[in-house]
């Protein structure tokens, strides 16, 4: 026999036990959130506001970073994304592109592995927000050397 019953049974506990998880780690994800929005406040000081979120779909835990212009029309996209996968077992892991690791759940050790996996990018843009400020630029992708071309100058 199929034993279909059983089958989805032990699969409906399986993501009872996941959803429980879930629910208890949120807050540390929440409070690493929080520390990752405090890393990247400087940006205020260049214009731009730091936003991250904490979201839960399925059996997986996702902290998102935009960072958006204060002052132009804001475009919100999610800059930096990472996914944290929870087991039934309470486990927390993250996958490297080659396998899965486990992770503490832990706001600081999610934090610190956050800003480590992201450390290029973020800097990155906190130097362009600079030069932006340096140089009176309202567009933080404008890369040395290019202009803004005025459009109407053309017909």
């Amino acid at each position: 026999m199929l034993k279909l019953a059983e089958i989805e049974n032990k699969k409906l506990a399986e993501i009872k036990l996941v959803q429980l998880a879930q629910q208890a780690m949120v807050p540390e994800f929440e409070a690493a959130a929080d520390l990752v929005r405090n890393e990247l406040e400087p940006f205020r000081k260049y214009g731009r506001v730091p936003f991250v979120g904490v979201s839960v779909k399925n059996d997986v835990i996702c902290i998102r970073v935009t960072v958006q212009k204060t002052f132009a029309k804001a475009v919100s996209y999610n800059w930096l994304n990472e996914s944290y996968r929870v087991t039934s077992s309470g486990g927390l892991f993250f996958h490297d592109g080659y396998k899965e690791h486990s992770l503490a759940c832990d706001a600081g050790q999610i934090t610190q592995h956050f800003l480590a996996l992201h450390k290029a990018k973020i800097t990155a843009r906190f130097e362009t927000a600079m030069k932006d400020k340096r140089h009176g630029s309202d567009n933080a992708y404008i890369k040395d050397g290019e202009q803004k071309l005025d459009r109407s100058s053309a017909f």
